[in-house]
C-alpha cells in the first residue's frame, strides 16, 4: 500500500475516533444550554481558534471559484448537522441517535459517487455495508433501539444528509488546497453570522440556564471543574487555544512530509535513475543552506 495512502487511512481513522465523540458531547451539553448556542458557541471558538491558524501559517484567501463549494460545506457543517443534531438530541438519546448516524459513511459515499460518476468496486460496497451493519448491531446493542420519536429520527436523517453533503463538498476543495485550509475557512468565514447569532441567543437564553462544570467542558471542550461551579475551567479553554494551532500545524507538517517522501519515490521510479536523483536533491538542499547560512570565513 503507498505510503499516502497509508497516512490518509491513518488520519481519517483519528477524525473518526474524535467524531465519535460528538453525539454524547452534545447530549451533554443541551442539558445545560440551547441547541442552537451549543452549535453556534462551538462554531465560534473553532472559528477564533482557525484564524489564529491561518493568520500564523500566512494562508491566502481562498481562489473565488472555491468560495462556493467552502459556503456549503459551511452550510452543512457548521449550521446544518450541528444543529438538528442537537434539536434531535433534545427529544431521543445518543445511543438512538448513533443507529441512524451509522449510515453516514455510507450516504457519504453515495453522494460522492453521483456527484462524480466514479465507479466504485464492488468490494468498497460490500465493506461499507458490513461497516454500517455492524455500527448499527453494536449501537442497538447499547440501548440504540429505545427513545424513537418520528421528530426526532428527521431531525437526525437531515443531519446526517447535511454532514455527508459537506464531506463530499469539502473533499472537491482539497484538490486545491489541504484539508486543513479547507475547514479552517469553512468555521471563519461562518464568524459573521455565528458571532453574532451566538451572542443573541445568549441574551435571550442565559437566564434560564443551570450549567454545570461538566457541560460546559462538553460545550467548550474546557478543563473540568468542580461540578458546584458554573463555568468553564479557564485553564483548560486558554489551552485549547494555544495548543490547537500547534497541533493543526504539526499535523500539517506531517503530511507535507509524507507528501514529500511520495513525490521523491514516484520521481525515481519514474526517472530510473534514483541515484542521480538523490544526487540532485542533495545539491539543491546544501545550496539552500549556504544561502540561509552567512558564511564565515575569514
Amino acid at each position: 500500500m503507498p505510503q499516502r495512502v497509508r497516512v490518509g487511512l491513518g488520519w481519517a481513522f483519528v477524525g473518526v475516533v474524535l467524531f465519535s465523540f460528538s453525539l454524547p458531547m452534545t447530549k451533554v451539553a443541551i442539558g445545560g444550554f440551547s441547541p442552537y448556542f451549543t452549535a453556534m458557541g462551538r462554531a465560534v471558538i473553532a472559528g477564533v481558534v482557525a484564524s489564529a491558524l491561518l493568520l500564523v501559517r500566512r494562508v491566502p484567501m481562498p481562489a473565488r471559484e472555491h468560495l462556493g463549494p467552502i459556503v456549503f460545506t459551511m452550510l452543512g457543517a457548521v449550521f446544518g448537522w450541528p444543529i438538528l443534531l442537537a434539536l434531535a438530541l433534545e427529544r431521543t438519546t445518543s445511543a438512538h441517535a448513533a443507529v441512524i448516524a451509522a449510515f453516514m459513511p455510507l450516504t457519504t459515499a453515495l453522494i460522492a459517487v453521483l456527484r462524480s460518476g466514479e465507479r466504485v468496486p464492488r468490494q468498497f460496497w460490500y465493506a461499507a455495508t458490513i461497516g454500517t451493519v455492524a455500527l448499527v448491531a453494536f449501537s442497538l446493542s447499547r440501548g440504540g433501539a429505545q427513545g424513537g420519536e418520528l421528530v426526532a429520527d428527521l431531525l437526525i436523517v437531515g443531519a446526517v444528509l447535511c454532514s455527508s453533503t459537506c464531506y463530499v463538498l469539502g473533499a472537491e476543495v482539497t484538490r486545491a488546497m489541504p484539508g486543513w485550509q479547507v475547514i479552517s475557512w469553512v468555521v471563519v468565514l461562518a464568524l459573521p453570522v455565528t458571532v453574532p447569532a451566538s451572542a443573541l441567543i445568549w441574551w435571550f437564553t442565559s437566564g434560564s440556564y443551570d450549567t454545570t462544570g461538566t457541560q460546559w467542558a462538553a460545550l467548550f471542550g474546557g478543563m473540568r471543574r468542580d461540578e458546584r461551579e458554573d463555568g468553564p475551567g479557564p485553564l483548560g479553554f486558554l489551552a485549547m487555544i494555544v495548543l490547537a494551532p500547534i497541533a493543526a500545524t504539526l499535523i500539517q507538517l506531517a503530511i507535507s512530509r509524507a507528501r514529500e517522501y511520495e513525490a521523491d519515490h514516484t520521481g525515481a521510479r519514474v526517472s530510473h535513475a534514483p541515484q542521480a536523483l538523490s544526487a540532485a536533491l542533495q545539491k539543491m538542499a546544501a545550496r539552500r543552506i549556504k544561502e540561509l547560512v552567512p558564511s564565515q570565513a575569514g
